[in-house]
């Protein structure tokens, strides 16, 4: 009798799970908050060449920097001055440079003696206002590259903070996404080095039929005390470009620049100060 009873109850409740009424629901909400999650994510910079897939964006392990000047237009690309030699980088992004020694002048430099708001020119305080997306960023958004097209279709470069702190490393996202898919936080990088920097294929259409553009974008980030970027490809162009600076950071910079090139490979990435020589390293 028992056992009849407790069967019973189990049929009840199998039917109640199966209620054609109860419906679904909608995952989409609960989809888009661990999306964005996932892309706050810092990425580990000093573990080198490794691709990260977040949300279907492959954070390419090549490396690169970039400029935050507008996408130029067919027949006004970005000038082109020849180098004659190239010089190699670190797999990870970052220039093949010395570490500087811990007790090093440069090493001295803290949070304590950071620059103050607004930090000199190019400078942006532009805040990425379109919703619900703008609520994502950690506190505001920044357009770094103010929103253009390529392709026929829009995208621009955010940039928002990594932690908590604005005297830490920033975060820099595609927005909207669709010609590159591109998001990184450059809060952690390697020692010694002068630039952090990303690089991602143009496309277009989806997967089986996705097809790469004859762009690539370089982005990243460099010593607050930078005021361009010099990007050299290892085909011997070099593309300059300015260095932002906006409220997420105190201690960086951000760039981001479209070079006309299919899977451009990146020799050497330059920042450069008000002087035009090598501006400082980054800081721990």
């Amino acid at each position: 009798m028992n056992d009849q009873l407790d069967l019973d109850r189990l049929r009840d409740g199998l039917l109640g799970l199966s209620d054609p009424d109860a419906g679904l629901s909608d995952p989409a909400p609960a989809v888009n908050q661990r999306v964005r999650r996932i892309r706050r994510r810092r990425a580990a910079a000093s573990t080198g060449g490794i691709a990260v897939l977040t949300a279907g964006i492959v954070l390419a392990s090549q490396a690169l920097a970039g400029t935050p000047q507008s996408e130029p237009p067919v027949g006004q690309l970005p000038q082109t001055v020849m180098s004659p030699t190239a010089v190699p980088t670190s797999p990870t992004g970052g220039d093949m440079m010395v570490p500087t020694p811990r007790n090093s002048p440069k090493s001295l430099e803290t949070p304590g003696n950071l620059p103050t708001f607004p930090l000199a020119a190019p400078w942006s305080d532009q805040l990425f206002t379109k919703l619900p997306d703008a609520n994502a960023f950690r506190p505001h958004g920044y357009y770094v590259q103010p929103e253009t097209k390529l392709d026929g279709r829009p995208w621009g470069m955010v940039s928002y903070q990594a932690t908590d702190s604005n005297e830490n490393g920033g975060c820099l996202e595609v927005v909207p996404q669709g010609v590159f898919d591109a998001a990184n936080c450059f809060d952690v990088h390697q020692p010694g080095a002068r630039a952090e920097w990303r690089t991602l294929t143009a496309t277009r259409g989806t997967k089986p039929d996705l097809r790469k553009l004859g762009y690539t974008l370089v982005y990243g980030v460099a010593h607050f005390d930078a005021r361009t970027v010099k990007v050299t490809l290892a085909s011997g162009g070099s593309y300059q470009t300015e260095a932002v600076g906006t409220p997420t950071s105190r201690s960086q910079r951000f760039f981001a620049v479209v070079v006309p090139v299919r899977d451009a490979k990146i020799a050497k990435v330059e920042p450069l100060d008000a002087k035009g020589k090598l501006a400082p390293r980054l800081l721990d």
